[in-house]
């Protein structure tokens, strides 16, 4: 499983893209560059060879003192001088006849005269010895003597090479460029993408469950509408085991209660009979149990409905009621029940299931209570929440079952078989505070035991009391 969010791994492969195709686009400009120059440097020079060729010959028709080649070629030679540029005649013999320029050490060029025209480049030095590239053509004047025009390279110019090496330069700014550009364009796009994982996670039972998102993108409009599709499948089900729960809640409570009627008459015509006696108030217990395991589910269905009516509710004078009313007959101790609250917090929710939380914690603390038989009730006001707390003197829960005691059905294994229960308590607690916007926690007491906290949201102070 991989830490990389998708924006990175986006943006990375956006870099790599851009990087290449920047290389590529500044070597193709490069390489297109230097053949342009290549190219027409030769066209200037072969140009100037078949000038000089026909220059030469032209000089030798006039009326000069001197009528040989090598006289004529230095007199047209002195006449068409060019800066930068060197002029040479040559016999095919590697003779050189006549020349002028800046360039004093060139090779002749033995291995160029085979062909009418051709260029090449190489090395030479000028008059004050210094080394540069140049740039040659020759050109056959007739089968015996040819010229050979000599400047410097063109790709070696400073101003190319200056261009070139600022091209270059570019190119990393250019990818940051991109990076950057590529950042905000791809934040963009995913963002919708961001809509959809808030919307998901917002998703509740007991409401519509359904995106919302809106997305444009077709991709991203094809996720959303399949996603919804799946929601919509899933809220049916859920709607249909509710309905399933409270249905067969319901229904079982007649059977039950016809039930428990025929075991207390049968109780009472036991008479003297101890052992029908046992038998029938073991069935009374186990009835008691069923009794209790229907009512926790009707409060779970309850709580996760969609509307829940809801008003202030003081929660300090509700656990004051809950603490001062008469034990659960089931409880064979006394505990001592301590209250610790102030005169008024305000919380806005459901009175009922509110108490019907509190006295399951509070039940949960009475059967755990350790020997002292000591229960602490709470309430108070912490960051925007109000909190009801109770804790006991007890063996509290271990440090690796907290996680798991809100779950449904769970029970501890050490108590399972010691402590009476349906394992529904906490997990009755769970749904009524998350159905509030609360949360509730667990841990160490300063009692010894465990203490149990319901945070609930506090009512607005700029609401009607």
């Amino acid at each position: 499983m991989t830490d990389r969010s998708l924006l990175g791994q986006l943006l990375g492969w956006q870099v790599v893209i851009t990087a290449t195709a920047c290389i590529l686009l500044v070597a193709g400009t490069l390489l297109a560059s230097a053949m342009i120059l290549r190219g027409q440097q030769d066209s200037d020079l072969a140009e100037l060879s078949r000038t000089m060729c026909s220059g030469i010959w032209h000089e030798l028709t006039e009326p000069y003192p001197v009528k040989d080649l090598a006289g004529a070629a230095e007199h047209y030679f002195g006449e068409s001088a060019i800066d930068g540029f060197e002029l040479e005649l040559w016999t095919r013999d590697g003779e050189l006849l006549a020349h002028i320029g800046n360039f004093s050490a060139l090779d002749a060029p033995r291995s160029q005269i085979r062909l009418p025209s051709s260029c090449s480049s190489s090395t030479a030095a000028d008059r004050d010895a210094s080394m540069h590239r140049v740039r040659s053509c020759v050109q056959l004047c007739d089968d015996d003597h040819f010229t050979r025009v000599t400047t410097g390279n063109a790709l070696y110019d400073p101003a190319i090479r200056r261009a070139m090496l600022i091209l270059l330069a570019a190119l990393p700014v250019a990818v940051l460029i991109g990076a950057l550009i590529g950042r905000l364009v791809i934040q963009r796009l995913l963002r919708p993408l961001n809509d959809l994982t808030r919307s998901t996670a917002g998703i509740e039972p007991g409401r519509r469950m359904a995106l919302g998102v809106k997305a444009q993108s077709r991709e991203l409009h094809q996720l959303e509408r399949a996603f919804d599709a799946l929601l919509d499948r899933l809220e049916q089900m859920l709607e249909r085991e509710k309905r399933f729960a409270q249905e067969a809640a319901h229904e079982l409570r007649t059977p039950l209660t016809n039930l428990r009627l025929r075991m207390e008459r049968l109780c009472r015509d036991a008479g003297n009979d101890s052992k029908i006696a046992q038998q029938t108030g073991a069935a009374l217990a186990n009835l008691d149990s069923l009794d209790q395991l229907i009512e926790s589910l009707l409060i779970l269905a309850r709580s996760e409905d969609g509307d829940l009516p809801v008003a202030p509710v003081n929660i300090c004078d509700l656990i004051r009621e809950i603490a001062a009313g008469p034990e659960p007959e089931s409880n064979s101790r006394s505990v001592t029940v301590e209250v610790d609250a102030p005169d008024e917090v305000l919380v806005l929710g459901n009175e009922e299931l509110l108490i019907q939380a509190v006295t399951n914690i509070l039940e949960n603390a009475r059967k755990y209570a350790g020997p002292g038989a000591k229960i602490r009730v709470g309430a108070s006001e912490s960051d925007g929440f109000g909190v009801l707390s109770v804790e006991d003197d007890g063996p509290g829960i271990p440090l690796e079952l907290r996680e798991v005691v809100f779950e449904r059905f769970y029970r501890g294994p050490v108590h399972r078989s010691q402590v009476p229960g349906t394992g529904l308590g906490l997990a009755v607690v769970d749904a009524i505070v998350r159905r509030h916007g609360g949360r509730v926690e667990t841990g160490p007491s300063d009692l010894g035991g465990e203490q149990l906290r319901i945070a609930i949201p506090l009512l607005p102070r700029n609401s009607t009391r």
